[in-house]
């Protein structure tokens, strides 16, 4: 999505037979990759989607280019993005922990140099921790018997949970507004401005 898309305050019509569609889509491309991919994968969707949402959110740069989603930038990274977004009230304290732990297991991933297996040591933990919460809802559980039961149970936690996760970022996006530029404190006071205004 361009940035114009990400950009526009019209609110994104739902479908929810097309949100089921990319589900399955996600699903079966999902199952096809190794525990290490499918970390990697799924982690870097959820940081993209932070990305999109943070950019709906903030004003247009003030400046051509904008570097504050470069790498040096202040919103570079993958957990700068998860704090902003909690921050500025995108998304819940849980779901900015949740996201936390995602990115704890990539990082894991990603220093290990092979064999790495979401069903063994701190990564098992911490799966186990993220779906803790979740493991007698009704919807979890739907989508995790749905697309995953002949998954190895920790790996169908861990897919269940993750793709649960993309699914409430996407649809967010659809409903978050930029923040009004009338919101902003101006150099001079308003009633300033619209003096100025009336001589002209």
């Amino acid at each position: 999505m361009s940035k114009t898309e990400v950009k526009t305050n019209k609110k994104l019509r739902h479908d929810p037979e097309r949100s089921k569609a990319e589900f399955e889509e996600f699903a079966r491309e999902f199952k096809s990759e190794s525990d290490r991919a499918a970390v990697i994968l799924g982690a870097s969707k959820l940081d993209q989607l932070l990305g999109m949402t943070l950019e709906r959110y903030f004003l247009p740069s003030t400046v051509a280019t904008d570097n504050l989603f470069s790498t040096n930038g202040p919103l570079g990274n993958f957990s700068s993005k998860i704090d902003f977004a909690y921050r500025l009230g995108l998304i819940s304290s849980h779901f900015c922990k949740s996201i936390h732990l995602i990115r704890r297991i990539r990082n894991s991933f990603a220093h290990e140099v092979y064999g790495a297996k979401l069903n063994s040591g701190s990564h098992r933990d911490r799966v186990k921790a993220l779906v803790s919460p979740y493991v007698d809802h009704s919807w979890f559980l739907d989508v995790k018997n749905t697309y995953f039961n002949d998954e190895d149970e920790i790996r169908a936690d861990f897919s269940s949970i993750l793709g649960l996760m993309i699914v409430r970022l996407e649809t967010r996006i659809n409903y978050v507004k930029t923040v009004p530029d009338s919101a902003a404190t101006r150099l001079a006071p308003e009633e300033y401005n619209n003096e100025n205004q009336a001589d002209a």
